[in-house]
């Protein structure tokens, strides 16, 4: 046998065996993608901002149980709460060390007027009074296989879902009352306070208005110290420039109330053709029982302002 053909037969050996070890190696490296995967999911902060979004926050834990570290290409999540849809998206590019598992919270900003109605109103009221939301959070995982962590030859897909509880706790009171243009608002009227309003202009959060624009105020009221009861009145005015104030819209509330209990009430009007040069804005006072317990500070904000 010529040496040309041994060093052939040699070559070819040197090459099968190549080829092998590259099979094994890569059936490895799918084997490591393959044991990666979200092995915990909660939601550890959850507020309402402003009576207009609801901000959630969830950690998934990425286990790598595996002696090679990991790069997660892309992680997927959904939420649900109270078995209604919450929010989505996509997490990418993060790095995973061997042998560990790897916390990563996302934060999710989720406007009220997006939400299913039912979901909407029963998170205010959580909100407000405190209580339980069920969770299920579900998704998955794209880990790449890449040989020599450079060739990339396909990715491992591991879906995921996890359902939980989280408990929101009844908003504490402050021992004073809340400021309100630098000053201090004195409970009146069997200890009610009025928060300022919030105001919403074509169903978005807005400081501002213009003619024909939808508009509905929130305020919120807590019973401080005893038991109120009685008709609580929204009247929304116009801020008039030269004359005086003028009422445009009322709207009554029966209302009873345990102390530390605190609840929220709208009322909604469509912008009148007013004249920014004759009319600056708007605002509320409210009443109870006819007893003017609350107007809004004379400053835009809180003041809805005419544009």
């Amino acid at each position: 046998m010529g040496k040309g053909k041994v060093l052939g037969i040699v070559l070819a050996v040197v090459l099968i065996i190549i080829i092998l070890g590259l099979i094994v190696y890569a059936y490895q490296l799918k084997t490591v993608a393959e044991n990666v995967e979200v092995s915990r999911a909660t939601v550890v902060d959850a507020d309402l901002e402003g009576l207009s979004k609801v901000v959630l926050t969830i950690r998934l834990y990425i286990n790598n149980p595996s002696g090679y570290d990991v790069e997660v290409s892309k992680i997927y999540y959904n939420v649900y709460i109270n078995d209604e849809f919450f929010g989505s998206g996509v997490k990418e590019n993060i790095y995973v060390p061997a042998g560990s598992e790897k916390p990563i919270d996302i934060k999710l900003e989720v406007p009220g007027e997006s939400l299913v109605s039912v979901l909407w109103s029963s998170l205010k009221n959580i909100f407000t009074n405190g209580g339980k939301i069920d969770y299920d959070i579900t998704g998955r995982v794209v880990v790449p296989v890449k040989l020599f962590g450079a060739i990339r030859m396909g990715e491992v897909e591991a879906p995921y879902s996890i359902p939980g509880e989280y408990e929101i706790p009844k908003p504490s009171l402050p021992s004073i009352g809340f400021p309100s243009n630098g000053q201090t608002t004195t409970p009146r009227k069997g200890e009610l306070v009025v928060l300022d309003p919030v105001w919403f202009v074509n169903g978005m959060s807005s400081e501002i208005c213009k003619p024909g624009d939808q508009v509905t105020v929130y305020i919120v009221v807590i019973a401080r110290k005893e038991y109120v009861h009685g008709t609580l009145t929204i009247v929304v005015r116009r801020d008039i420039r030269i004359l005086p104030d003028q009422d445009m819209i009322y709207k009554n509330y029966e209302v009873s109330l345990l102390p530390g209990d605190n609840m929220t009430y709208s009322i909604s009007f469509t912008v009148p053709n007013d004249k920014p040069y004759e009319v600056e804005g708007y605002f509320i006072e409210v009443y109870l029982d006819g007893e003017k317990i609350y107007s809004t500070p004379n400053q835009y904000p809180p003041r809805l302002k005419l544009s």
